[in-house]
């Protein structure tokens, strides 16, 4: 073997201690005892396959000051995640060949960590859609009106028969834009602000997809689902749809305190405590399919008026760090941590990571389960609504065999990460 990492790994949903044989970055056999090249012995430490976001926003090109690709990939390293997917309004927007093809060649440049772009659906660009997809690695339609890419409900039907036949997911804002613009007007706080977006509209706009999925066989994920209605709304008996939550939407609410009121301010708003409560236990019991960040950074001065900030809250860094915590006290078990964090992203986007199984890209991550309270981060904004809280980040992080974290130290290189199609 070229490389071995021994320790107590998760395999096939049990822990057991082994050795975990690597060759050419991916997981060739996983056997008690392996030898090689270079052995890495872990001893107890647990062994876990690395996380993958499937919903960034690293800002670039267009807004660095906020984010990069090489600081957002540099953070989700040490946050112990792998892989990203990131979303397609940028400046400028992912919408065309030149624009996707400029992002390429930037992430290129500075990626840590492997990485996937979305390419955005507006309604002049669904006839390029076949021609996006060899390029993209999934499709994202807006349905509140935004800046840079947003879409029509009516024109549902056309873009997910064109996404179907290439094969790609397709993942959507579900907030429906005529019924946010019925409660539209300025908040003064986060109260306000969940009342002017309310449940309501993220219901009608589930309620206008499904709809258009009738007779489509097509694969659609729901982004960031932030209340009990709008979970109720998807059938339970729903293949072809996927359902992701966020960190934020499990863990704070509109009577949560922020250092900085703007800190709470995010797209679909945060709820009441009773939606937390029953978006966590449906993430638990499976009805919610996956974990994602949602990591949408901006700089302390956009947040400090909250009627003005823009709205998104950074969280790759600190996504499985808060999730392995929630582990160690017994709130959620590992399995299904690894499952929402790792597997369903890797199975449902094609991605071959997310898993200890031969053939699997060799993701790792490795954990001594100490506890620390969140403080020095690394993602470009210098603020996290997570400040302060207990979690546990991984000590060393491998993408594809390589440590890109070492002792919790970031020994990896700008371009590094590959792109995933």
């Amino acid at each position: 073997m070229e490389q071995v990492i021994e320790g107590n790994a998760l395999v096939e949903n049990k822990l057991c201690k082994c050795s975990i044989g690597i060759e050419d970055g991916k997981i060739a056999q996983i056997k008690k005892i392996l030898h090689g090249k270079k052995h890495f012995n872990y001893q107890e430490n647990l062994i876990l396959p690395a996380a993958i976001d499937v919903h960034v926003h690293f800002r670039d090109p267009g807004m660095t000051r906020k984010e990069d690709f090489y600081t957002g990939t540099k953070a989700a390293a040490h946050g112990g995640v792998s892989c990203i997917l990131d979303m397609p309004n940028t400046n400028p927007p992912t919408i065309n060949q030149d624009f996707l093809d400029k992002k390429i060649r930037i992430t290129e440049k500075k990626a840590c960590v492997d990485y996937g772009i979305y390419a955005g659906i507006t309604k002049d660009n669904i006839k390029h859609i076949p021609r996006l997809s060899k390029k993209c690695k999934a499709f994202k339609i807006y349905l509140p009106k935004t800046q840079q890419v947003s879409f029509s409900s009516t024109l549902l039907p056309q873009a997910i028969t064109a996404v179907e036949k290439t094969k790609k997911i397709l993942a959507i804002h579900a907030e429906d834009d005529t019924c946010l613009q019925e409660h539209t007007k300025k908040a003064p706080d986060l109260y306000s602000y969940a009342f002017i977006r309310p449940p309501k509209c993220e219901k009608v706009a589930l309620t206008k997809i499904i709809k258009s999925l009738k007779n489509h066989q097509g694969r659609i994920h729901i982004c960031h689902l932030s209340s009990r209605q709008a979970l109720q709304a998807i059938p339970k008996s729903s293949p072809n749809i996927s359902i992701g939550v966020t960190p934020h939407h499990l863990f704070l609410n509109y009577c949560s305190h922020f250092k900085v009121p703007g800190y709470g301010k995010v797209n679909p708003p945060l709820r009441e405590q009773k939606d937390c409560d029953a978006l966590f236990q449906a993430m638990k019991t499976g009805a919610i399919d996956l974990v994602e960040s949602d990591h949408a950074p901006h700089t302390k001065s956009e947040k400090n008026s909250f009627p003005d900030a823009p709205p998104g809250i950074p969280g790759v860094e600190t996504t499985l760090p808060l999730f392995l915590w929630l582990v160690k006290k017994d709130h959620l078990p590992l399995q299904r941590m690894v499952e929402v964090l790792s597997k369903k992203p890797g199975e449902l986007f094609n991605i071959n990571k997310g898993d200890i199984k031969v053939g699997h890209d060799a993701d790792l991550v490795i954990t001594d389960f100490k506890e620390e309270k969140i403080k020095h981060l690394h993602q470009k904004c210098g603020w996290s609504p997570y400040q302060g809280k207990k979690a546990i980040f991984p000590h060393t992080v491998f993408v594809r065999g390589t440590k890109v974290i070492d002792e919790k130290e970031f020994v990896g290189e700008k371009g590094m990460g590959k792109r995933i199609t």
